[in-house]
């Protein structure tokens, strides 16, 4: 009987290893994913996902770029319980006002999976056109990441790789000169591969057009008047 009874336990044990040590089916890794055109089409969806983030335009970006002016009014005597919108409200702002943290963290996240899709995307046998058209996609949102951030802070690091651990991610800050260059630049490839219209069912994505007026605003924002009026009307 007590060998039978050692059986089972055994049998149980380790049958219970071999139950722990699956795979789960359900999680993704880089190892698991990257393989195929669904899996494209959902990385250069996430590079999208950030936009409708509360730190980014569900909420903080007209924060910062309403909230200290006179476009943006508080009720009840512009009092709120929010200590940084208050410190943002009446310009007692630090460099530790959370909001700043989080629009920063939010539009690197955004960046990192940009950097994702240019990394792995070449790896997937796919489509070539559709490839190219989400390596546009992904250079597109890569570009408008870095011109909101150098808009909002100058100079900022640069990172087109992507992170794949915790070592070395003290940046330095590159110049405003150089973070415009790598916007224009992802601007400019986007440009020549995006279409200028989408099904309804990729309605939203970037466009040709899009890729053409943030390059123009680039511009402008530049002062750099003859590429602004140099740029193609169709």
């Amino acid at each position: 009987m007590k060998k039978i009874v050692f059986l089972l336990s055994l049998i149980a044990v380790m049958t219970s290893c071999e139950v722990l040590n699956q795979t789960p089916e359900s999680s993704f890794t880089p190892a698991n994913f990257y393989k195929n055109a669904d899996d494209a089409k959902a990385a250069v969806s996430a590079v999208y996902d950030p936009l409708n983030n509360a730190n980014m335009y569900a909420q903080v970006m007209w924060i910062l770029q309403d909230q200290a002016t006179d476009d943006a009014e508080w009720g009840n005597g512009r009092s709120t319980a929010n200590q940084p919108k208050n410190d943002l409200d009446k310009y007692t702002f630090t460099p530790a006002t959370s909001t700043f943290q989080s629009i920063w963290s939010t539009i690197y996240s955004g960046i990192n999976r940009a950097n994702t899709v240019i990394t792995r995307l070449p790896t997937i046998t796919m489509d070539t056109d559709l490839k190219a058209r989400y390596m546009a996609e992904a250079k597109f949102m890569r570009g408008f990441y870095y011109f909101t951030l150098v808009r909002l802070f100058g100079s900022v690091p640069i990172i087109t790789e992507e992170t794949t651990s915790l070592n070395n991610l003290a940046v330095a800050r590159a110049s405003v000169d150089d973070v415009y260059k790598l916007v224009i630049q992802d601007f400019t490839e986007a440009e020549t591969v995006l279409p200028t219209t989408y099904s309804t069912a990729d309605k939203g994505r970037a466009t040709k057009g899009a890729a053409k007026a943030f390059l123009a605003k680039v511009y402008l924002t530049r002062q750099d008047w003859v590429n602004a009026s140099a740029r193609p009307k169709k």
